[in-house]
């Protein structure tokens, strides 16, 4: 079953960005959230929670890697306020911690740190997904993925998406203009939004 579109297009939350995205972000595409580290951080999680909620009320699977600096404290569950319990716990399959084999946690990436593309491998996803309907969701924290794998992650990740390509999954990655990664993903991303803060006031374009 496919998110919720308007025409192969996925609402960002902000209807007047959509509006100027003809109808929001395109399905299976790759879009990069650059985000200021000025902006609030509750504005920042508007993008991310509205996609995040179409595609896990639809009951499509969705693999969530965010910043692994956030505290556990502040609540993931908090940033996507319109899922109610069930649909958060069966839906998304997030990635807080990266820990050794042999680790129970449900959150972790296990052996992760070498390649991308080998950890989020189609055959590992589909089984943490097993049941949820395609096409997936990758919500993934370009901070969380330079601090695992080094600036290498970006091959890693455009091969990644060339073995998901006859599932049309869609990637959203995010992440500060400081970021290693920035400039390359700018000259790959289907869709390239930026929350900047200037002289007080959030602008997004």
């Amino acid at each position: 079953s496919e998110p919720e579109t308007r025409d192969g297009f996925l609402s960002t939350g902000y209807p007047k960005l959509d509006a100027s995205l003809n109808g929001g972000l395109p399905v299976s595409g790759v879009h990069l959230i650059e985000i200021d580290p000025e902006v609030d951080s509750l504005q920042t999680q508007v993008i991310p929670a509205s996609i995040l909620t179409r595609y896990a009320k639809h009951g499509n699977g969705c693999i969530w890697i965010p910043n692994q600096m956030i505290p556990r404290l502040n609540s993931e569950h908090a940033q996507v306020p319109f899922l109610d319990n069930e649909d958060f716990e069966k839906q998304l399959k997030i990635f807080r911690s990266l820990v050794p084999s042999g680790s129970t946690s449900r959150d972790a990436i296990k052996d992760a740190g070498k390649d991308l593309s080998y950890d989020l491998r189609v055959e590992k996803i589909s089984y943490y997904l097993d049941g949820m309907a395609k096409p997936y969701l990758y919500l993934l924290d370009l901070s969380a993925l330079e601090s695992l794998y080094g600036e290498q992650f970006i091959d890693q990740l455009f091969f990644l998406i060339g073995t998901t390509s006859n599932r049309g999954d869609t990637f959203i990655l995010v992440g500060p203009p400081e970021s290693p990664s920035m400039k390359r993903l700018q000259e790959q991303a289907t869709t390239h939004i930026k929350l900047e803060q200037v002289h007080g006031t959030t602008i997004l374009y």
